[in-house]
């Protein structure tokens, strides 16, 4: 299902939600942290989220931090969060580690993984 996104550079951005096996996956994109994340919170969450973390250039806001990228989870709903493109660009790259100690810190409720290139991940079961 495609969904809203806020992508400062295309404005006709989706993010996706897909569903394999009874798990619901959710994949920001390039989006910035928005409003509308709670909304599919709202409508039962999700279980895995992908979401974008990226460190923003001065004076610009182009891509979530640590902070939004868990804010976002939060109101995802999110089970894991597995942040992704924090590693595309050397002038943007982000330390994931960062997500996962907050995490830690606020206590919540997410396991945050960090996948490394060639890396996988298996999720299993399903909301209850």
């Amino acid at each position: 299902t495609a969904w809203f996104a806020k992508d400062p550079d295309a404005e006709s951005a989706v993010s996706f939600i897909t569903s394999i096996g009874g798990v619901k996956l959710f994949h920001s994109g390039d989006s910035k942290f928005s409003e509308e994340f709670s909304k599919i919170g709202e409508q039962g969450g999700v279980d895995v989220a992908f979401l974008s973390l990226g460190r923003n250039p001065r004076g610009h806001k182009y891509y979530m931090n640590a902070c939004d990228t868990l804010e976002a989870a939060r109101d995802l709903g999110a089970r894991t969060l597995i942040p992704v493109h924090w590693d595309l660009w050397r002038r943007t790259r982000e330390d994931p580690w960062l997500v996962k100690e907050i995490a830690g810190r606020w206590r919540l409720p997410v396991d945050v993984v960090i996948l490394g290139l060639g890396d996988k991940h298996v999720c299993r079961g399903t909301r209850a």
